[in-house]
């Protein structure tokens, strides 16, 4: 049968490093669904799936989450990158959504390699759930304000329309819209 489980109760440390493990189980399944909600768009636009998603938003003219966001740029940047590039299991570095959720519980549950101490193991697998969350709030943000917004009844044209100046000849092709003219 199984093995006895010890009745002594956990350490601080074992606390601490379970709780980090579930949370990073829930972020990192969070994060490799909202990778598939992504690629069921269409192909990438952008290297990394952020920068995807934000630049598939703006084409959109969907923009409302970047007046909440801007502030922490910065930071989502930091972590656009991390997710993008900068995750490892063992000594391969690669994208989270590559890695996905068995790489990252390998690298939680491998042993410590001999210079290595779990104290970096911690801080790692916290700086993965910081960008992890980081990443999450943006990619939830975009896709909530993706929703295609109905054109007001004093908007003259939709987008994809394609119109013909009667003086001047030139063609163009409505892609996105205001309610008020923000060209002076």
């Amino acid at each position: 049968g199984p093995p006895a489980r010890s009745k002594m109760p956990p350490t601080g440390q074992t606390r601490v490093t379970f709780t980090l493990y579930r949370a990073l189980l829930r972020a990192g399944k969070k994060w490799v669904a909202l990778n598939k909600q992504g690629a069921q768009t269409g192909p990438r636009e952008a290297q990394t799936f952020l920068q995807d998603i934000a630049f598939r938003s703006v084409k959109a003219n969907s923009t409302s989450w970047a007046s909440t966001l801007l502030p922490g740029m910065s930071q989502l940047y930091a972590a656009d990158k991390y997710l993008s590039h900068s995750c490892q299991v063992g000594d391969e570095k690669g994208s989270a959504n590559y890695f996905g959720l068995e790489g990252l519980k390998f690298e939680f549950r491998r042993a410590l390699t001999h210079d290595e101490s779990l104290d970096e193991r911690l801080d790692r697998g916290f700086d993965t759930l910081k960008y992890l969350n980081l990443g999450n709030q943006f990619a939830e943000s975009i896709y909530n304000n993706l929703e295609p917004r109905e054109k007001p009844s004093n908007v003259a044209f939709s987008v994809g329309d394609i119109l013909y100046h009667k003086e001047f000849g030139w063609r163009g092709v409505v892609y996105g819209w205001t309610e008020r003219c923000e060209m002076g």
